[in-house]
């Protein structure tokens, strides 16, 4: 008899363990999920209409005055041909390599792939950024985790109105490109590109571990793109949301 009794607390007791130890697993997964803070607006850079490159809220920037290839009576003591300019600080900061220079070679594509690069200090851990010539730039957004994450976001106007964005981050010591929008557009939309078809895409809010981008096109297409971290894959999941 005592045994029949001690035995089903015990079992009881095991019962309420294991509820408490799923209990647990899942409160921990909803408290340890990445969670992003604000975008912070850190500056703007931009190619100038009259040639070299601008830019506003650099906390360095090495850059020399761009010299024109061909001599004009305009002010240049603002604008810069060649360099390296840093936004944020620390670490972690995004470093842009600028050469307007690279737009004269004979393989155009080739010179923009090489006019600005952006990433980490070195080189080798960055990514071609497209900035046509004498096109509006990009305004640079940080957007910080509890993580050790530091993201980038690049939103880009065209001289069309359309609006599209790439995303950095820097984790452990390396920058990654974690979301391009001209794939996007690649894989979600039509493939015959015009002023009415390609979306413009703004970053409509941050929920925990989710940027959500709100899109919409001139055909009238509209919707969101949802980016959640996934900590299993250190990467972003995509889901799109049609209105």
């Amino acid at each position: 008899m005592d045994k029949c009794i001690w035995g089903g607390i015990g079992m009881r007791r095991f019962v309420l363990l294991a509820v408490m130890l799923i209990g647990c697993m899942i409160y921990s997964g909803t408290v340890f999920a990445m969670q992003f803070s604000k975008p912070e607006k850190l500056g703007y850079f931009y190619g100038s209409a009259i040639g070299g490159f601008g830019m506003m809220g650099e906390s360095q920037n090495n850059g020399k005055e761009y010299i024109p290839r061909v001599p004009r009576a305009y002010d240049y003591s603002n604008l810069y041909g060649k360099g390296t300019a840093i936004f944020g600080e620390g670490e972690a900061a995004l470093y842009w390599h600028y050469d307007f220079y690279q737009y004269h070679r004979k393989d155009p594509h080739e010179g923009q792939k090489w006019a600005v690069r952006v990433g980490g200090k070195n080189i080798e851990n960055t990514y071609d950024l497209p900035i046509l010539l004498y096109e509006a730039g990009y305004d640079i957004y940080r957007i910080t985790s509890d993580k050790g994450l530091v993201l980038y976001l690049l939103r880009h106007s065209s001289a069309i109105g359309v609006k599209s964005f790439q995303m950095f981050g820097w984790y452990a010591g390396k920058f990654y490109r974690y979301i391009d929008s001209e794939r996007l557009t690649d894989i979600y939309f039509s493939k015959q590109r015009n002023r009415y078809t390609i979306p413009s895409y703004e970053l409509s809010s941050v929920s925990g571990d989710t940027l959500i981008f709100y899109y919409s096109t001139e055909y009238g297409a509209k919707g969101e793109f949802r980016f959640q971290w996934d900590e299993a894959a250190q990467w972003f999941s995509v889901e799109q949301i049609a209105y």
